[in-house]
């Protein structure tokens, strides 16, 4: 839609694209330089969430929305948003380290590169359309995703291939990691749980023991003490000659202890 305004605006397509690029996509595209991307960081993030054809948009949503499903179906959906980035990353990180090769990366492709091919490891004979003679397993669901992309390969440069080829192996890479125990999802869920929490508006908060009411203690606001008589303490010996020390109640016991303090 930004291309279209920059269409309508300007007296010639060349110059619209140019003005396109130029005056927007840039500030948004992964810069091709490690200097230019220094003074636009935020666009590690941003790249793979710009594209310039809806047909690719909805193809990578496609995928996504698969392979996502069924990850999220295995292990939940905590760590599906983690192994997308961890797929963009890779696919920005190879693209610097190839300086001029192309003048900017975009696209989401990296990061459901990473996310069918960890879903796939995870489990390969997972059943996909069961009612089509018992299923079929994932990892048949899941070649034909890289074969297509890469057949798609041959389209592009070597800029524009090594990082959907880097988001595949993020994916592996990520697996090799969980089967050793090492879940490097859960940091950053985490982190975002947290971020959630400072936002919410109903999260529990801790109350002061200043303003803590005595009921609301687990410590009892006064301890009742009996009072000690002469009746008193003959009553429990008596009791002690008819029926045994044993038959005394707590409170008998502490009187004869204190009466017995006080005759020492």
């Amino acid at each position: 839609m930004a291309r279209t305004y920059f269409y309508f605006t300007r007296p010639d397509e060349a110059t619209a694209l140019r003005d396109f690029y130029q005056q927007f996509f840039t500030w948004f595209a992964l810069p091709n330089t490690w200097s230019e991307w220094l003074h636009k960081p935020w666009t590690i993030l941003s790249a793979p969430f710009s594209h310039l054809s809806v047909w690719v948009i909805f193809g990578n949503m496609l995928w996504l929305w698969s392979f996502g499903y069924i990850l999220q179906d295995l292990s939940g959906n905590r760590k599906i948003i983690p192994l997308f980035l961890y797929g963009t990353w890779f696919g920005c990180l190879s693209f610097l380290f190839q300086p001029g090769a192309a003048e900017f990366y975009f696209g989401a492709s990296a990061g459901v590169g990473a996310i069918a091919v960890a879903t796939t490891f995870i489990s390969p004979y997972y059943r996909i359309f069961p009612m089509v003679n018992g299923g079929i397993p994932l990892w048949i669901f899941s070649l034909l995703y890289v074969l297509s992309v890469l057949s798609s390969l041959n389209s592009y440069s070597l800029a524009g291939a090594l990082p959907q080829v880097s988001g595949l192996i993020a994916g592996g890479v990520y697996y090799l990691f969980l089967r050793e125990g090492i879940d490097l999802t859960e940091w950053m869920s985490r982190f975002f749980e947290w971020c959630n929490e400072l936002f919410n508006p109903e999260k529990p908060t801790k109350t002061g023991a200043k303003g803590k009411l005595f009921y609301m203690s687990e410590h009892p606001p006064f301890r009742k003490t009996a009072h000690v008589t002469q009746s008193r303490i003959d009553a429990i010996l008596d009791k002690i000659n008819k029926s045994g020390i044993e038959s005394l109640t707590e409170e008998e016991h502490t009187i004869l202890n204190r009466s017995r303090n006080e005759l020492d």
